[in-house]
């Protein structure tokens, strides 16, 4: 073989490789963030957060609402992991509101937001740590 022949079959061993772990990524749901957040059994109009791994803490029914509390971590800063959740809730169609109040562990922000049919809440606190930002996620839903 020569050596431009050898390489062409090395990069369709490599395309083959590409190919089985896109295969394997849509059979796990695609994106690992949304898996993640399936996993958690967040629901599924709630944007998911890139990269992050939440904990579904409550969720129940409160007369004919599901609500429910969810908390995950990220790295960046309140206000920037902030102002990134408000663009991804207003892509998905909500009223969004983000501002921010002083407590004692330092800045906090708040997010709120509803759908435009108001069916349909979330409530973010958004608090500084040592390497980023908590987040503690309330949701509504109407049933």
């Amino acid at each position: 073989m020569t050596p431009n022949a050898t390489r062409g079959v090395g990069h369709q061993r490599i395309a083959f490789a590409l190919l089985i772990v896109a295969i394997s990524l849509v059979a796990c749901g695609g994106d690992p963030t949304v898996a993640a957040w399936k996993k958690a059994g967040l629901p599924e109009w709630l944007p998911p957060y890139p990269g992050t791994e939440p904990v579904l803490l409550s969720e129940n029914l409160s007369g004919s609402d599901l609500v429910g509390m969810a908390s995950f971590t990220v790295g960046a800063d309140p206000k920037a992991s902030g102002k990134l959740y408000e663009e991804l809730l207003s892509a998905a169609g909500f009223k969004v509101r983000l501002f921010p109040f002083d407590t004692p562990g330092g800045r906090t922000w708040r997010l709120e937001g509803d759908n435009e049919a108001d069916t349909r809440g979330i409530y973010l606190n958004i608090s500084p740590t040592d390497s980023g930002s908590n987040f503690v996620l309330n949701y509504s839903e109407t049933q």
